[in-house]
């Protein structure tokens, strides 16, 4: 998904944002950096780290149950 020059001017408007044409280009480059950003966290594989985090949840617990 890439975001155009239209879509920022939507997103202007419906943020009720007043911006220009210069505006308007940067926000859209900053726009394109976040979502390629979240398409490479969409891509890390967490399956596991799920585990780990869900093994040291346990440990945590029992640990608190001790003290």
């Amino acid at each position: 998904m890439e975001i155009d020059t239209e879509t920022v001017l939507k997103i202007a408007r419906l943020s009720r944002i007043k911006i220009n044409e210069s505006e308007s280009a940067d926000i859209q480059k900053d726009l394109n950096r976040i979502v390629e950003f979240v398409k490479k966290l969409g891509e890390i594989d967490i399956a596991a780290k799920t585990e780990q985090i869900k093994l040291d949840l346990m440990l945590f617990h029992l640990i608190m149950d001790i003290i």
